[in-house]
Order: C-alpha cells, then sequence, then structure tokens
C-alpha cells in the first residue's frame, strides 16, 4: 500500500515546492505586501493539488481494475467520467465565455465521444464473433464412423 501512496506523496511534495519557490522569488524581488498574497494562496494550493490528487490516483487505481477484468462497459463508463466529462465540465464555461451553456455541451459531447468509440469497439466484437463461427472445427474434434 505504501508503495502506491508514494507517487501521490511526491506530487504534494513538488506542489509545497512551488509555492516555496513563489515565495523566495516574490520576496526578494516584489516585497512583503506581494509575500503576504503567496501566503493568503497557499490553503487553495495544498486543497487544489489533494483533490487533484485523491481523483487522479483514485480514478487509476478504479480503470486499472476494470482494464484488468476485461470489461468493455466498465472502462468505457470510467472513460466517460474521469478522462471526457470532467475535463469538458471545467473547460467548456471557457469557451462560451463564462458561459453555463459550456456545462450543457459537455453533456453532449462526452455522449457522442463514447458512442463513438462504443461503435468501434462493438463492431469489432462482432466481426471477432463473425470470425469464431466461421473458423472451421478441428480435425481431431470430429466423430468418424466405423
Amino acid at each position: 500500500m505504501l508503495s502506491l501512496s508514494i507517487p501521490a506523496i511526491l506530487g504534494m511534495v513538488v506542489i509545497g515546492l512551488y509555492n516555496f519557490m513563489d515565495a523566495v522569488f516574490v520576496g526578494r524581488m516584489v516585497g512583503p505586501e506581494a509575500m503576504t498574497a503567496v501566503k493568503v494562496s497557499y490553503p487553495f494550493t495544498l486543497l487544489n493539488s489533494g483533490i487533484s490528487t485523491l481523483i487522479g490516483t483514485g480514478s487509476a487505481s478504479v480503470l486499472s481494475r476494470a482494464i484488468g477484468k476485461g470489461g468493455n462497459a466498465a472502462i468505457l463508463t470510467l472513460l466517460r467520467q474521469i478522462i471526457l466529462f470532467l475535463p469538458l465540465v471545467l473547460s467548456l464555461p471557457y469557451v462560451f465565455v463564462n458561459s453555463v451553456e459550456g456545462v450543457f455541451y459537455a453533456q453532449l459531447f462526452t455522449d457522442l465521444i463514447v458512442l463513438c468509440i462504443g461503435a468501434v469497439l462493438m463492431i469489432r466484437s462482432l466481426k471477432d464473433m463473425q470470425n469464431e463461427q466461421c473458423a472451421p472445427a478441428p480435425s481431431g474434434s470430429t466423430k468418424q464412423a466405423a
């Protein structure tokens, strides 16, 4: 369990170093007023990185288990929610000039992308099933009359 949490711990340390380096440069170059702004922003930086690490590490674990089981439905569901929907919800409102319409379109675009990926996977599965049915039976498995 410790080996799985080391990347998350290292990520948090790096985020803490970002703020430390900001404090060093701002404190030397700008002054004490700007240093106060860096100090005030530090809890928000840690909160943001903590939530990001939580979502990233947890979703990577769930996605890895779904891929290991080999279930296409579970993989598509996770792909839809984690990899497509969340980034689109966070980025599309800025594309539509700070509008809530971006959240509406995020669901639409996510469903469209998953539909296309699901269609490709379904076609591939149907072709595999057709190839299995058309394949000749092995010669040792047929009964011969004596």
